[in-house]
């Protein structure tokens, strides 16, 4: 007498089930080979749905989706609508509507083209509810929690094949202080993507995209492209951050064949403020460069004076700005009475008075608790 064993009769029983109902296979591995040849429909479908599930060859989804696709083009009602079912699912390709549309009709005999309209329809009107709440989560209007990285995160999936919504989504990139932070929040294929966008609204006279190119090239030691996209750009944030590489009192750290230089940097942050006066960024960087430099050419102490009591004025209590604005009036004052000649004392002792008022904010912003104040008269630097 031959004994089964209950659990494996029951396993048998179960696998001979799934072969009939969900894999109902007519035709062997080899016959499935030669009729796909001869462009049979069936046998694509079943050599698609082996390669789906791994039965007598290697799983391989890719090779599935190949052969679904070509038993759908002779409109094959279930490769097509496996097909929908991967594009609407996003299962093993890439999430579309529109495409799951056209299968789903085909697997029910219904007329494509006016299915793909009424989902382009559907498609649009889905596509703009979403860019609605996009913008509302990247600004936090309308109820909206402010979350810039949700936001674009939304905004990125309508942009698929849709150049008015990547316009949309290159311009609040630009706009945003998070570029960078943002950009690195997707994958590195959607980033080649957004770079794609940003390029070719950057060619198209976008400007603002040169900026944040520009710091995608430096953050990958791109120097001269860097400076390229911001040369280009012109704008006074492009220009602030050539000052920065060229800048001698920055930590970028350049190749030998591009070294740091004063000149140029100052140059940039000149061009800067050209651009915008209000650019407090680039006057404090001039500032420090001028009180800093190193070439007696660059050593303006009266030009260092004037940019930090603009700084200073916009913001009376920044102890930064205050002490900047001492530090470089004591200097400029220093090197005028030892370089001078004075015909009447009452010059020189304007001059002394003068000291004594920039001294004088030196030592508030010390009182305040400003360790570059206190550092700076612990020394004898007021004597320089």
């Amino acid at each position: 007498m031959v004994m089964f064993n209950k659990n494996k009769l029951i396993l048998i029983t179960y696998l001979l089930i799934i072969s009939l109902y969900i894999f109902p296979v007519s035709f062997s591995l080899e016959e499935c080979f030669h009729l796909v040849e001869q462009g049979n429909s069936e046998a694509q479908w079943q050599l698609g749905q082996r390669y789906e599930l791994g039965i007598d060859v290697g799983k391989n989804i890719q090779k599935a989706i190949v052969f679904y696709k070509k038993a759908a083009e002779q409109k094959h009602l279930k490769a097509s609508k496996r097909l929908a079912e991967f594009y609407q699912n996003g299962t093993y390709l890439k999430k579309d509507i529109v495409l799951a549309a056209k299968y789903f009709a085909i697997a029910n005999n219904l007329d494509v083209e006016e299915a793909i309209e009424k989902a382009k329809v559907g498609n649009e009107k889905n596509n703009e509810d979403t860019i609605e709440q996009s913008l509302n989560y990247i600004y936090g209007k309308n109820g909206k929690t402010k979350d810039i990285m949700t936001g674009f995160r939304m905004l990125y999936l309508c942009t698929r094949e849709n150049i008015s919504v990547q316009e949309v989504f290159v311009k609040c990139l630009c706009k945003t202080e998070k570029s960078i932070e943002i950009l690195e929040y997707f994958d590195k294929d959607e980033q080649q993507e957004i770079l794609c966008y940003l390029n070719d609204f950057f060619k198209k006279g976008y400007t603002d995209c040169g900026i944040i190119l520009g710091k995608v090239a430096l953050n990958n030691k791109e120097y001269k492209n860097a400076i390229n996209y911001w040369q280009i750009a012109d704008t006074s944030e492009s220009w602030y951050y050539i000052g920065l590489v060229y800048d001698p009192n920055t930590d970028i750290a350049l190749p030998l064949n591009l070294r740091k230089n004063e000149k140029l940097a100052i140059k940039a942050y000149k061009n800067s403020l050209i651009k915008n006066h209000n650019n407090d960024e680039a006057r404090v960087s001039l500032g420090i460069l001028y009180l800093l430099s190193k070439n007696e050419e660059n050593k303006k102490y009266e030009e260092a004076t004037e940019n930090f009591n603009i700084l200073l004025k916009k913001e009376p209590t920044n102890l930064n700005y205050m002490c900047l604005y001492g530090i470089s009036g004591v200097i400029y004052t220093n090197q005028r009475i030892d370089n001078s000649n004075y015909t009447y004392e009452l010059e020189l002792e304007q001059l002394v008075i003068q000291r004594t008022r920039y001294l004088k904010f030196i030592e508030r912003a010390a009182e305040k608790g400003n360790e570059l104040a206190k550092s700076w008269l612990s020394s004898d630097n007021d004597n320089e």
